[in-house]
């Protein structure tokens, strides 16, 4: 195929930067890559270095997600509500039109780094999530994220992803 646009993520210094996860938004219209402690929100419509920017940690931030952002979660439900998982064994819920602060930052205890998030197909706050080396698939409501709302037992003993 031929290549119809780019999208170019940049460092501090300036430099480009690749992205360690990406993910479309269900309706195609944004383009959300992960990287270490930021999340980039590319409009699919505007090519370019052009991006909303959300940083997970930093000074200002009150609740922080540290370490890189390996994975995502949409909702065909939440417009403007998304799911990110970190290797740093963390879950964050970001609102994308609000790119200064987060809705919720939660701690995903078993196994190593979150390596992927589904939202359910049936429920609109329901979403699962999966680590490395976790023999657990972790389920989560929305208007609870204290604590998991239960779990899956699967058989998984690698660092690799693993699918839902």
């Amino acid at each position: 195929g031929k290549k119809k646009c780019s999208y170019s993520a940049f460092d501090d210094m300036d430099e480009p930067t690749a992205a360690i996860s990406i993910a479309f938004h269900p309706q195609g219209s944004k383009l959300l890559s992960g990287f270490n402690k930021r999340i980039r929100i590319f409009d699919v419509n505007r090519p370019g270095r052009d991006c909303t920017e959300i940083l997970t940690a930093g000074p200002k931030n009150r609740k922080k997600m540290n370490g890189i952002i390996s994975c995502f979660g949409l909702s065909p439900f939440h417009d403007k509500l998304f799911v990110a998982g970190s290797y740093s064994k963390q879950i964050g819920i970001f609102d994308a039109m609000s790119p200064t602060s987060s809705v919720d930052i939660v701690s995903h205890s078993p196994g190593g780094g979150v390596t992927q998030i589904q939202f359910s197909p049936v429920d609109l706050n329901v979403f699962y999530s999966g680590s490395r080396r976790s023999t657990q698939i972790l389920s989560w409501d929305l208007r609870n994220l204290k604590k998991p709302v239960c779990s899956f037992e699967r058989l998984v003993n690698t660092n690799q992803r693993v699918s839902l």
